[in-house]
């Protein structure tokens, strides 16, 4: 797992890498709401909307010229709040990942990459274990998950319930970092 300093690597201003720290610290903590991803990502300049998107597609960026950050995350709203954190906090990562250092038009039309019947190619499916890495980043490290674990005594559900995340996400995360 990489750590939060690795991923804010990515991240040009101190400002956002601020946004970015005091969520890592924040998620996980026992008795308290697990923060919004939606309040970060309109914080770091994104605009966050909602829509019933195709079967399977969880959200995706899109050039929004309106938007600080000329891009508005799109969440398909049928999915629970738990994939929709996750899905924000991926597109986030995308953005400082793969967009943020490629020119683009905000006029050009969208790729939905993952429209259905579309395959990934070999480098998007490395920019999509990237995005997931930075999100798993942020969450879990720099002891985000070992004080969740701590704190719960080892229960994956309340961990899960604790961080906001999907209890396969702890899994995931739990077997990685046990394998690092």
């Amino acid at each position: 797992m990489k750590s939060l300093r690795e991923l804010l690597q990515f991240v040009p201003s101190g400002r956002e890498s601020h946004l970015l720290r005091r969520f890592n610290s924040e998620i996980g903590r026992k008795d308290t709401k697990p923060p919004s991803a939606r309040t970060l990502a309109e914080c770091l300049g994104f605009t966050v909307s909602e829509k019933e998107l195709e079967n399977g597609v969880s959200g995706y960026l899109e050039p929004d010229t309106f938007s600080e950050k000329g891009y508005a995350i799109l969440v398909n709203s049928s999915m629970n709040v738990r994939r929709k954190r996750w899905t924000v906090l991926h597109e986030i990562a995308h953005y400082y990942l793969h967009v943020r250092t490629k020119p683009h038009d905000p006029f050009a039309p969208i790729k939905n990459r993952e429209s259905k019947g579309y395959f990934y190619s070999r480098e998007e499916l490395k920019e999509e274990r990237e995005a997931n890495a930075f999100v798993a980043a942020l969450c879990f490290s720099d002891g985000a998950l070992t004080a969740a674990i701590s704190d719960s005594n080892n229960d994956l559900q309340e961990i899960a319930n604790s961080m906001g995340l999907s209890l396969e996400a702890i899994k995931i995360a739990i077997q990685r970092c046990r394998r690092d």
